[in-house]
């Protein structure tokens, strides 16, 4: 083994000699490629204004010229270097078994993540149990569908990673943009349904009543969409849908009424009377308001002719929403359009779905009025309106006559502007 050993550094000494003043080929044609000149340090070889031939993973012992691109390269450490390439140093990787359909939403449920999430969140819902479970089904639920949604990628075989799109600036959104929590000092709803925001009296009964429906008396009367029935601090009231008795939601002073029920589907009992007011409940189409920039006011009468009307409003800068509904003979169909691009169409009662904005639904023999009182009375009923986010930066809203009923000389609409509820 000595005599082994004493060989080998004869081998190598003139090597070792001959490196002191010149440098391997490989490195000389490195430095000659970058423009510069080798180097000799206290660790090896590199090229001048270089830090380092390789990267501090890198051996540098390996370098070599890559056979397809032409480069100087080092192998990764751990790995040898043959028949000029890399190779050996790294198991192989082995890929994640695909789950089974079905088998990440049982897990969730085995988890109880939702009693966790209940657990630990309690404490920020004092007073408001009915918002906490809204608050944690509408996570469980993204939750659910997003692993549903991870579920059918990896089916359909598409399961390839997507670049990441990096961090989303500023605080994570927790409702969606017409949605907000509610306060118990200033709850967020939709618009107010009662003309000029007049409490509803209702007479003191220990039996259970008719609930009047929102607006004016309406016979067959049908709720067109989601209702929040708001009453006052120190009524007693209780409200029913059919035989079901509603809890209040929010901070304990609203009921909802589903889209679509029968008005004499809804009763009350108030032993001493009550005072309510009727607000649609937010959605995308009733989408949640704050304070009143602009009250109703008419719009410009349009006709076939001269189909437009132009709405400054460059003095916004902030988002607000735009709502527009036909008055007089509710026979028009509208579409709102944004420094030109359009941003919605007027539609009708919200629980026909997506054929509300078929005009068939127009009630065109019903004359709801003008002004404040009209405007409500077309939303409340069957009139053709629309709430709309209009952006900050928008200079001008453009209302466009899209669809009318022939015979009438002119076409009258309501519109008015709030801010977007303040979260």
């Amino acid at each position: 083994m000595h005599y082994l050993s004493a060989l080998g550094v004869l081998a190598f000494l003139p090597f070792v000699l001959s490196s002191s003043s010149t440098p391997p080929e490989q490195i000389t044609e490195l430095c000659k490629q970058r423009g510069q000149v080798p180097q000799l340090t206290d660790s090896g070889w590199k090229c001048a204004q270089t830090s380092s031939i390789c990267d501090p993973d890198q051996d540098q012992s390996t370098l070599h010229k890559d056979s397809k691109t032409g480069n100087w390269i080092c192998c990764p450490k751990g790995q040898e270097l043959v028949d000029c390439s890399c190779a050996g140093g790294k198991k192989p990787v082995v890929p994640t078994p695909k789950p089974a359909p079905g088998s990440c939403g049982v897990h969730l449920k085995d988890a109880k993540l939702e009693n966790l999430l209940r657990a630990l969140l309690v404490q920020c819902f004092p007073h408001e149990h009915a918002s906490l479970d809204v608050f944690i089904q509408y996570y469980i639920t993204v939750l659910h569908e997003s692993i549903n949604l991870t579920e059918v990628i990896y089916k359909n075989g598409c399961d390839e990673p997507l670049p990441s799109p990096g961090p989303i600036p500023g605080p994570a959104p927790v409702h969606p943009w017409w949605q907000c929590p509610a306060d118990n000092s200033t709850p967020c709803k939709w618009l107010p349904l009662e003309n000029n925001k007049a409490r509803k009296n209702l007479a003191a009964t220990s039996d259970h009543k008719v609930l009047p429906n929102p607006n004016l008396p309406v016979a067959n009367y049908k709720y067109p969409f989601d209702t929040l029935v708001t009453k006052f601090p120190g009524d007693d009231l209780d409200i029913y849908v059919k035989d079901q008795k509603l809890q209040t939601q929010g901070s304990g002073t609203s009921y909802l009424i589903p889209a679509g029920t029968s008005g004499d589907d809804v009763y009350y009992k108030s032993p001493k009377g009550a005072q309510v007011q009727f607000y649609g409940a937010c959605s995308k189409d009733t989408p949640c308001i704050g304070n009143e920039v602009v009250a109703w006011q008419q719009g410009k009468w349009l006709t076939a002719a001269a189909p437009d009307m132009e709405i400054d409003f460059s003095g916004y800068d902030y988002d607000v929403v735009f709502t527009l509904t036909d008055t007089s003979v509710t026979t028009e169909q509208y579409v709102v359009r944004a420094d030109g691009k359009e941003v919605g169409t007027t539609h009708g009662r919200l629980s026909l779905g997506e054929d509300k904005y078929n005009t068939k639904h127009i009630a065109e023999t019903t004359n709801v009025g003008g002004g404040a009182p009209g405007a409500l009375k077309s939303i409340a009923n069957d009139g053709f309106w629309g709430s709309f986010r209009i952006p900050k930066d928008t200079k001008t809203v453009t209302v466009h006559l899209d669809h009318y009923s022939p015979g009438y000389p002119y076409f009258v609409f309501e519109y008015r502007i709030d801010k977007l509820c303040q979260c």
